[in-house]
């Protein structure tokens, strides 16, 4: 992991610092299986611009004793900050694995994902 530092932010505890993938995984399972759960991944100094990537499921709940828990989709979203300011970038996607993979990659090793494709959120956030 070398000179790099970590941080994860979670819908249900404050920023902690971390040093492997190992001691989040708890936390990405959460996102897989909770409703309305979230993770902020930060990387210090940040990987090819990339201050900080986000994810987070959109879910509702069914049932009235028996509750379940429906998760329709994941958002994943990064943060840059460009000579130009900042941009901001989301993705969708149903598949799990696909969300996972890139939160994997950024922390293991030091990738940021081909976001060419992702919709530009900036104004949306940034106005």
């Amino acid at each position: 992991m070398g000179t790099h530092k970590y941080a994860i932010q979670t819908d249900i505890k404050d920023e902690r610092s971390f040093s492997n993938v190992g001691e989040i995984s708890q936390d990405l399972q959460r996102l897989q299986s909770e409703a309305h759960a979230f993770v902020v991944l930060e990387v210090s100094p940040a990987i090819n611009n990339v201050t900080y990537i986000q994810a987070a499921n959109h879910s509702y709940t069914k049932g009235l004793f028996s509750k379940k828990h429906i998760i329709e989709t994941y958002t994943i979203e990064l943060n840059i900050t460009e000579s130009s300011g900042l941009k901001h970038y989301e993705y969708s996607s149903k598949d799990f694995k696909e969300i996972e993979k890139i939160l994997v990659d950024y922390i293991d090793h030091l990738k940021t994902p081909d976001y060419s494709t992702w919709t530009d959120v900036t104004d949306v956030y940034f106005g």
